[in-house]
């Protein structure tokens, strides 16, 4: 015959056997240390500004090309896209680019420039 447990042992028992200690959603994991961190979102928001202080901002994924949000622009300040330029700490933004493929990171600002044909006046 066996003896039976003290009442304590059975408590603790019991709540092991509901999940009792953990976060309560039975995988045993407290949500403290240890847990996993979240995963960081995909989207950034990168800020457009043009020369005269117009500027939004754009949330795109790591992968999106940056054309889209290029064309956006554009549309958005009334602008002929081909007269535009549009750069990232000096280097031109390609229609094709990603902000994984340059680099870029939340909140970070693309300038937007009027394109300029000709070479100015040579000095003499």
């Amino acid at each position: 015959m066996a003896t039976p447990s003290p009442p304590a042992e059975r408590e603790y028992d019991q709540q092991q056997a509901n999940g009792a200690g953990d976060d309560n959603n039975g995988d045993g994991n407290d949500g403290g240390v240890g847990a996993e961190a979240p995963p960081q979102p995909e989207a950034l928001s990168l800020l457009f500004e043009d020369m005269s202080g117009t500027s939004l901002t754009f949330k795109l994924k790591k992968h999106t090309r940056l054309g889209k949000a290029m064309d956006a622009f554009s549309e958005r300040v009334t602008r002929d896209r081909a007269t535009l330029r549009f750069l990232f700490d000096g280097e031109r933004v390609l229609d094709d680019s990603t902000p994984e493929s340059m680099g870029l990171e939340d909140n970070d600002k693309i300038e937007v420039h009027a394109e300029q044909i000709g070479e100015g006046e040579a000095s003499q």
